[in-house]
């Protein structure tokens, strides 16, 4: 059952890997400025057009599906069917990790490429789409084209200099709250990624593996640390981005605990994150850390907590935030302590 099985989901994480939705989107919204800029006479599609499943071509441009050729995935409905694809390889990830972390199962009853596979998924969709949306900066850095040296077939044709071609940066807030509807659905996934990223690390746990392969998925997992929730996604990011992170640094602790060879590269990595971590007072201590009774009744604090930097509208009668920089270094320490041993002829003497 599992030599027919782990092939086809092996099928839908490849194709899941291609897909940049946030990326794409930027395409849309810029070729979308660009035509009505230009006036070529090509189909403008909307952002909410290419994101909604049964959207067809509408305004003075419009034109039949399959017009655009080898641009299809550009097409009205376009990103829903790239979305499907993501969510098809996330849920395939997500069992092929559930069967290689099961006990029992013969390590090659999954073939290394499914592994790779697994991991550049994860490593695609953090760096790709969940630090993008949570953060609202996936249109950071755009620009489009005012004028093209190009003509309609896309030859070169000879224009003068100061009709060549020209960029200039869009309107920011408009191009952030148009891919809110590309981060609305990707936001959606946190849930199932969380699970995906504990499942690899009950995978790390049990099995060995590659070198190159732990070092893609500690960097991945260690860039989620520097997400700064930007509430003007939505009201609840916070709260999502806790999941990612919290799931991330239990994986950097699992690769820690597991593999001592790899300590050294791991603090290497991790200092430079340092100089990338978000400065603001709300998304600097996000890490929830519950007080013990003792603490509690004596009034005690560790020293890395601060109570004037709780988030607002938080309680700090029994719990405290502190930064999760300093969580993962207790996890960094905590999973490579070994308890001391005492056998039972010591303890008669």
């Amino acid at each position: 059952l599992l030599a027919s099985l782990t092939p086809m989901l092996q099928c839908h994480v490849i194709s899941a890997v291609g897909i940049d939705l946030v990326g794409e989107g930027r395409q849309v919204i810029s070729k979308s400025m660009e035509a009505q800029t230009r006036k070529n006479g090509r189909p403008v599609i909307t952002l909410h057009q290419w994101m909604t499943q049964s959207a067809k071509y509408s305004g003075p441009n419009s034109a039949p599906l399959g017009s655009l050729g080898n641009e299809a995935k550009f097409e009205p409905g376009g990103g829903h069917r790239r979305l499907q694809v993501l969510l098809c390889g996330l849920e395939a990830a997500n069992i092929l990790l559930a069967i290689m972390a099961s006990p029992g199962i013969d390590r090659r009853a999954v073939e290394d490429d499914t592994i790779e596979a697994c991991v550049n998924l994860i490593k695609n969709h953090i760096q790709k789409h969940i630090s993008p949306a949570l953060s609202n900066t996936g249109h950071l850095g755009m620009s489009i084209a005012t004028s093209t040296n190009h003509d309609e077939d896309g030859d070169l044709t000879p224009t003068p200099k100061a009709k060549r071609a020209k960029t200039v940066s869009p309107n920011k807030g408009a191009v952030a709250k148009s891919l809110k509807a590309v981060y609305t659905p990707i936001l959606s996934t946190v849930g199932t990624f969380g699970t995906i990223m504990e499942r690899a690390e009950a995978f790390i746990i049990a099995n060995e593996m590659d070198d190159r392969l732990l070092f893609t998925l500690s960097a991945a997992a260690l860039s989620s640390l520097t997400i700064d929730a930007s509430p003007a996604v939505r009201a609840d990011v916070g709260s999502l981005a806790s999941i990612v992170q919290v799931s991330a640094m239990d994986l950097i602790a699992a690769m820690f605990g597991r593999y001592p060879r790899h300590r050294s590269i791991i603090i290497e990595d991790l200092f430079p994150l340092m100089l990338k971590l978000p400065t603001s007072k709300r998304s600097s201590r996000t890490y929830l850390v519950k007080k013990s009774a003792a603490a509690s009744s004596s009034g005690m604090t560790s020293s890395c907590v601060k109570k004037e930097h709780a988030p607002v509208g938080s309680s700090s009668g029994d719990h405290d935030y502190i930064q999760p920089i300093c969580a993962l270094t207790l996890l960094l320490i905590q999973s490579c302590v070994v308890m001391p041993f005492q056998s039972d002829e010591d303890a008669t003497e």
